[in-house]
């Protein structure tokens, strides 16, 4: 009995633990991850002018892969949070129900049984 009751017990942890990294999943991909604006600046010279545009679109690549990353990261966490869920809800419901404890066998009385006639 108490077998049964610390496996229930574990599948609901489980299935706890599968709904904070779904609740996780949503965070990482809602979060903000910084930006960086590719302005128009112009220098005295052609050169760092060109080195700045070229300096800021790499930073821009960077902040899009990371964002990118994030995004994935969250798929993947959501996606292992209802894996979990499942897992566990299955293993939840293939626990077996409590039963009591079969009656004694053996007789329940001192007397002893008595014979009816065959008619």
């Amino acid at each position: 009995m108490k077998q049964n009751k610390l496996a229930k017990i574990v599948c609901l942890v489980g299935i706890l633990a599968g709904i904070v990294v779904i609740i996780l999943g949503i965070t990482v991909m809602d979060s903000f991850h910084g930006a960086w604006s590719d302005t128009s600046v112009s220098f005295g010279a052609d050169f760092y002018s060109y080195s700045y545009k070229a300096t800021a679109r790499a930073a821009n690549n960077v902040d899009e892969l990371g964002d990118l990353l994030a995004t994935a990261f969250g798929y993947l966490l959501i996606a292992m949070g209802l894996f979990d869920c499942c897992y566990f809800g299955l293993k939840f419901a293939a626990v077996p129900k409590e039963i009591s404890e079969p009656a004694p066998e053996g007789p329940v009385s001192a007397e002893p049984e008595q014979e009816v006639p065959a008619e």
